[in-house]
């Protein structure tokens, strides 16, 4: 009796999966061809390294002109107040701007304090983002840092008031990513500034650039200067830009258990696939968006089930940029610390654990960085 053998294709190319010739096209290890039934989603070897994985993460991409800006400020002894989100803290931490940073006056804003859980200490959050720029080079103290949570409606009082005791009588210069919180501070400053200097509040474009910058006298001689936020490209809010309202979170997020064991997988909507691929069990605690749906089982079947259900639009939140193994970037992560640690996606959130020198793949749409830090939350 003849037999029809179905030909298992790589999800991506559609080439057919062969494990004798490494040269050839289609080729694939033989031992994940065999551990994967056919119902699993398997890509060529060429395809999974030149079309999904990504070793290096994106940096967020700076304007040369900004890092003149900061020249400036540092040259003429100006306050430079440098606004991050605390929440999405890597990704209003811009490398390239911070690394000029060093030798400045330097006070940072650290905004949306209010997502975060509620029980974890100030002091601790403190020393968490002056720690990050510390090991950037950049003298930062926590007395340096201070938690806020702006809206269109915040009372600024206290954070003017730093700011005018440290400035001593020098320009003040805003500066900051988008989304960090730079607009809602400057727009409830001016809620309540009096302008009794000679001169008006008025956007021109700064020396020898082409950037906007809104300059608003402080006395007879010195401005505030608030410069446009910087983009956030390697940020799934920016790479993403239709699902803004449906991943920032509105309110503090709990932070959700859940243990992973070798061989064990977790998924966030249609964003985000995380596997334990070696290593010690771990518990750990999810800081995302409390509405975001949370998929938990082995990794065999749920990297599968992932884009499946991404394919046939059946998860609540995904980009539909972004439905097929082709369009995510895959990072294996090796944890060589012990201890509490946490791995975040930029401006999607983060998840803490206990490291034990584990590996995790992670799956994010392209594009979108990923990183590993010491832990923000410290309470359990």
């Amino acid at each position: 009796m003849s037999r029809i053998q179905v030909i298992r294709r790589c999800f991506n190319c559609g080439t057919p999966l062969q494990t004798d010739d490494p040269e050839a096209l289609g080729y694939i290890n033989k031992e994940t061809f065999e551990k994967y039934g056919p119902s699993s989603v398997l890509l060529c070897d060429k395809c999974f390294h030149e079309a999904r994985y990504n070793i290096a993460p994106r940096a967020p991409e700076i304007d040369d002109d900004f890092l003149s800006i900061v020249q400036d400020a540092k040259a003429s002894d100006s306050l430079i107040v440098y606004f991050v989100d605390v929440f999405s803290f890597e990704a209003s931490f811009a490398p390239e701007l911070v690394d000029e940073l060093e030798g400045a006056k330097v006070l940072v804003c650290a905004n949306k304090r209010d997502l975060l859980p509620p029980k974890e200490s100030d002091d601790a959050l403190r020393e968490y983002v002056a720690h990050r720029f510390r090991a950037a080079k950049v003298s930062v103290k926590a007395d340096d840092v201070i938690l806020t949570s702006l809206n269109s409606l915040s009372n600024v009082s206290a954070l003017v008031e730093e700011i005018q005791r440290r400035r001593e009588f020098h320009d003040v210069y805003l500066l900051g990513s988008k989304n960090a919180g730079k607009s809602a501070f400057r727009d409830a400053f001016l809620r309540t500034y009096n302008n009794s200097f000679d001169r008006p509040v008025e956007t021109v474009l700064y020396p020898r650039t082409e950037i906007p910058v809104m300059q608003i006298p402080l006395d007879a001689s010195t401005y505030l200067y608030d410069f446009p936020g910087f983009p956030i490209t390697n940020d799934i809010r920016g790479v993403c830009e239709g699902l803004v309202r449906k991943i920032t979170p509105l309110k503090h997020v709990n932070g959700r258990k859940l243990t992973l064991a070798k061989g064990g997988a977790f998924s966030l909507e249609g964003l985000l696939y995380v596997a334990l691929t070696s290593g010690r069990k771990t518990n750990m605690n999810l800081y995302f968006k409390n509405e975001l749906a949370v998929r938990h089982g082995s990794s065999k079947a749920l990297e599968g089930s992932f884009f499946r259900r991404l394919k046939d639009g059946k998860v609540g939140v995904y980009d539909p940029s972004y439905d097929e193994p082709a369009d995510f970037d895959a990072f294996d992560i090796e944890v060589t610390e012990t201890g509490k640690r946490d791995i975040g996606i930029e401006g999607l959130g983060w998840f803490s654990f206990e490291a034990d020198k584990q590996t995790f793949r992670i799956m994010v749409p392209k594009g979108v960085s990923v990183y590993t830090s010491r832990t923000k939350i410290k309470r359990k």
